[in-house]
């Protein structure tokens, strides 16, 4: 191999070894990107667990205030039904009777309102907790179609490194058995 024959094998390896460099960095950048996005990701899941923990607590608090409802409208019912029973004995003729039961009426009609607010403010809030979940799974599928891009190009980059690296390696060998 002569002088020339040395520098140009020189070159070509200099310009392999930088282009290498720069693939390699590439890559790096690459995978710090990924790891941001994946950190991203875990965020997004802690989100979503966030909201399903939120969601729970709701449901608890609504299973709460519809056995209290339920207990309160039970507890006017045994009422209603002995206001009922006051009233036929005395054959709906004491004011008293009637007063009762007009009390016992109104409490029922108060119960169910309230029961009413309870079940409205419950849909809301089994309607915004929805809303929320499904917002947080759209943008967790989101990130997760952009990390599988990302994955597939830095897998073709590392299959294109190496094959310049092959190619680098049979140059280095050929330049030492030909010389």
């Amino acid at each position: 191999m002569t002088g020339e024959e040395l520098e140009r094998a020189i070159d070509i390896l200099l310009k392999s070894q930088a282009n290498l460099e720069a693939q390699s960095a590439r890559t790096g950048e690459q995978l710090r990107q990924l790891t941001v996005r994946v950190g991203s990701l875990a965020d997004i899941q802690t989100n979503l667990v966030q909201v399903v923990m939120q969601h729970i607590e709701e449901q608890r608090r609504i299973n709460t205030s519809l056995r209290e409802t339920d207990a309160a409208l039970a507890r006017l019912g045994e009422s209603l039904f002995a206001s009922h029973a006051r009233l036929s004995d005395s054959l709906f003729g004491s004011n008293e009777s009637l007063r009762a039961s007009q009390e016992s009426q109104a409490q029922i009609g108060e119960s169910l309102r309230a029961s009413q607010e309870s079940q409205a403010q419950v849909n809301e809030s089994l309607s915004a907790s929805q809303e929320s979940l499904s917002a947080a799974l759209a943008e967790l599928a989101a990130r997760q179609a952009r990390t599988e891009d990302a994955l597939a190009r830095l897998a073709d980059a590392q299959v294109s490194t190496e094959r310049r690296l092959e190619m680098l390696i049979k140059i280095v060998e050929e330049g030492r058995g030909g010389g």
